[in-house]
């Protein structure tokens, strides 16, 4: 009988090893979270954690795809096996998926590179104006249910994408968590400094969200390694190396 229990936790491993090797891990360029490296390679301080919580729970690396989030998400919903990450938890998505938090908080703000930036002091002063934001992402979801006309919103694929048309004066304004936007701009050749922030749209956790159809059990697994990896000296290591330096674009 001693052995029954040490024998039943070997076994639960291994379930859980095998159920989370037969998962899709997709995520986007969204720095510094994750995005490819110079080499190729997927990066970023989600990749990392990510990585721990496998070796934690004995499972192989796994393939990691970076899809346009709009793909990302369309597949997260409408498939049995996904995790994409890094995912803002809104109230609107919470009861649509499951989750395993946090990875940090997403700063939804609403910026314009200094020069052009218009003057507002809230949020409705912005919803004349012509936003460009991800298409799928939080950033447009929640400025969606903030009211903002859907005529005024131009979509992009990607962050790298959405600068771009803030920078040609085909929109007036940017929404876009902070930490990830001071990275594309550096990624990109831009100073930070020369963008503003301008109001504040919302703080949200950013988590992994899973397919509903992945056992509930195997999700729980997860959070609970995970919470182990974050609070480690491992991954204290990691949001020194990851987010220190990315300080820039808080809103007074």
């Amino acid at each position: 009988m001693r052995l029954l229990f040490p024998l039943l936790l070997y076994c639960c491993s291994v379930q859980a090893a095998a159920d989370l090797s037969q998962l899709r891990y997709l995520t986007e360029e969204y720095p510094p979270y994750n995005f490819s490296s110079e080499q190729g390679q997927v990066s970023g301080f989600t990749i990392d954690i990510l990585h721990l919580v496998w070796r934690e729970m004995a499972v192989e690396p796994q393939p990691i795809e970076i899809l346009p989030w709009a793909r990302g998400y369309y597949l997260l919903a409408n498939r049995d096996n996904v995790v994409l990450f890094s995912t803002a938890r809104t109230d609107a998505r919470a009861p649509l998926f499951q989750w395993a938090c946090s990875l940090g908080t997403l700063e939804l703000n609403l910026y314009a590179f200094k020069q052009t930036a218009p003057r507002l002091t809230r949020l409705d002063d912005a919803k004349r104006l012509v936003v460009v934001a991800v298409r799928e992402d939080v950033g447009e979801q929640l400025l969606l249910s903030h009211g903002f006309n859907p005529a005024l919103l131009v979509r992009t694929s990607s962050l790298e994408q959405a600068v771009r048309v803030l920078s040609s004066g085909r929109a007036d304004l940017l929404s876009s968590n902070r930490l990830t936007l001071v990275s594309t701009l550096k990624r990109q050749g831009y100073e930070p400094g020369m963008m503003a922030p301008l109001l504040e749209v919302s703080h949200k956790p950013l988590c992994f969200a899973f397919s509903t159809g992945i056992p509930a059990q195997l999700v729980s697994d997860f959070q609970a390694v995970l919470n182990r990896v974050l609070s480690s000296e491992e991954g204290r290591r990691l949001r020194q190396k990851y987010f220190d330096e990315e300080t820039l674009l808080s809103v007074p």
